[in-house]
């Protein structure tokens, strides 16, 4: 196999060769072949002239020397003179027209006056006072304390504790024995029982006691709930009363705070009467709040079921 592949890698050396050979021969003949010569140029021509007689040659110079003295040059012209500028004009003064003073236009006589409308004041019509007790919750009722109920003390019923009986012994000097600690047993027991009776009376008496001052303490607590909700009732009308005022119209009189007092009546039913009682010293002012406070509406009932009057200060920001 190995003589085989180089028996035919020599073949393909040898091909090579061949063509490399034949390609070197051909470039070495083209390079020694001449090249082809261009053509030659035609021969010149040789023209022989006769010259001309030399009077024509004279003549001719000197009617061209005749002529160019003939003709004269022309003269320069002469440059135009610049013409004077004119002087300018003096300009005329100026004077500022005299300035006439205007009078001021007259705009009444362009339009007329138009009548000014008399302000009549619309009628007031009086509203009905509302009913601000049915707005409000009733007053809740404080809770009534009960005392509590008095026990009575129990009897003590003395329960008698069984004795020991002696056990019967065949010596006589144990039994003395058991009957000395019998008689001294007996009165620590009554001791005791005596004890019990008085602890359990001082606890009989303490619980009287108790229930007395529980049924003393219950009315002055229910005076004083009812004198928080008279309070809260008292609070909560002045406000209203303030509300109410506060709604003041003082008619050509706009911005400012007035002060006031006014006393309010109110009866066990709610049923509500006001009037003024301190003003603010100006007449149109005072009968303005005077006619406000106559409008009181009814207000809610005293919580103690009793006709109420207070004053109530006021204050007012006119509108």
């Amino acid at each position: 196999m190995s003589g085989g592949r180089l028996g035919s890698a020599g073949g393909w050396l040898a091909v090579g060769a061949l063509v490399l050979s034949a390609h070197v021969a051909a470039a070495a003949w083209a390079l020694r072949q001449p090249g082809q010569a261009l053509p030659a140029a035609p021969d010149a021509i040789l023209l022989d002239l006769e010259p001309p007689p030399p009077g024509e040659l004279a003549a001719a110079s000197e009617e061209s020397e005749a002529a160019a003295e003939a003709e004269p040059e022309p003269a320069p012209e002469p440059a135009p003179e610049p013409e004077p500028e004119p002087e300018p004009e003096p300009l005329p003064e100026f004077t500022p027209p005299e300035i006439e003073p205007l009078s001021p236009p007259d705009f009444a006589a362009l339009a007329p006056p138009e009548p000014v409308p008399e302000f009549v004041p619309p009628p007031v019509v009086p509203l009905p006072p509302p009913d601000f007790a049915s707005l409000t919750p009733p007053a809740e009722a404080a809770p009534a304390i009960v005392p509590p109920p008095r026990r009575r003390p129990e009897r003590l019923v003395r329960r008698e504790e069984p004795r020991e009986e002696p056990k019967e012994e065949p010596r006589e000097e144990p039994r003395r024995e058991t009957r000395r600690e019998r008689e001294r047993e007996q009165p620590r027991a009554e001791r005791k029982d005596e004890r019990r009776e008085q602890a359990e009376a001082s606890r009989s008496g303490r619980q009287g006691r108790s229930g007395e001052t529980g049924a003393r303490q219950a009315p002055a607590a229910a005076s004083g709930a009812s004198r928080q909700a008279q309070a809260s009732w008292q609070q909560r009308a002045g406000a209203r009363v303030s509300q109410h005022m506060s709604r003041t119209r003082v008619p050509g009189r706009r911005g400012g705070t007035v002060r006031a007092t006014v006393t309010v009546r109110v009866s066990a039913n709610g049923a509500t009467s006001a009037q003024l009682a301190r003003g603010t010293g100006e007449p149109a002012v005072d009968a303005a709040l005077a006619r406000q406070a106559a409008r009181m509406p009814k207000l809610p009932a005293p919580p103690n079921g009793q006709p109420f009057t207070f004053q109530q200060p006021v204050q007012i920001q006119l509108r």
